[in-house]
């Protein structure tokens, strides 16, 4: 009996571990525009990103780790997490933390062990960030696109992904529709104007 029992109540207690632990995302409360808290290993670290103009809501974290780490695979999480459709959705840039495997991208950081600023820059603009945080993501967006991005309060060797993500906006038929719009405003301007001569019989 004993030797069905035990092994029962570790795999009930395995699992109540398993539940109590269960991955979440959180939108931490940002503090002027650019600071947040998250738990990572343990303990409440707080961090400071650039450029700033964040909101609560414009960060996601997700205490474990996100599979697959596909650039296309994070692309659905983003879209997920912010409410945008997929297809509105393009890879600008990406790079490892150590500079290698990078696409239109550059890194730095501190040293392994110490605490500093990681940067990260790119040729292309990007308003959608993904970042690799140990056994961790975060998510970011921003109303302006950018090409640049810091962020410190992390030991060196704590990230190791950057995707970074720009939206498609519907800017060229807008633009069209405007110009349009313009041209026959200008048409309907000519056609009521009086010519030179008929203005010079008139008076």
């Amino acid at each position: 009996m004993q030797a069905i029992f035990r092994p029962l109540c570790a795999a009930i207690l395995v699992s109540a571990a398993a539940v109590s632990h269960a991955a979440t995302w959180t939108q931490p409360a940002i503090s002027g525009g650019n600071s947040f808290t998250v738990t990572y290993q343990s303990k409440a670290t707080n961090l400071t990103v650039t450029p700033d103009g964040l909101n609560t809501g414009d960060v996601w974290y997700y205490d474990s780790n996100l599979t697959p780490q596909s650039p296309s695979a994070i692309l659905g999480y983003l879209a997920t997490q912010f409410n945008v459709a997929p297809s509105t959705l393009s890879l600008a840039a990406f790079c490892n933390s150590d500079g290698t495997g990078c696409s239109g991208a550059s890194v730095s950081g501190p040293a392994k062990g110490t605490t500093g600023t990681y940067s990260f820059n790119t040729t292309s603009a990007f308003d959608y960030l993904a970042v690799h945080l140990g056994g961790g993501e975060l998510l970011f967006h921003w109303a302006i696109p950018t090409s640049s991005f810091t962020i410190s309060g992390l030991t060196g060797g704590a990230l190791s992904d950057y995707r970074a993500y720009v939206s498609s906006v519907p800017l060229p038929g807008a633009a069209w529709l405007f110009l349009s719009a313009l041209g026959l405003g200008g048409a309907a301007r000519r056609m009521r104007k009086p010519s030179g001569a008929a203005a010079t019989v008139a008076a």
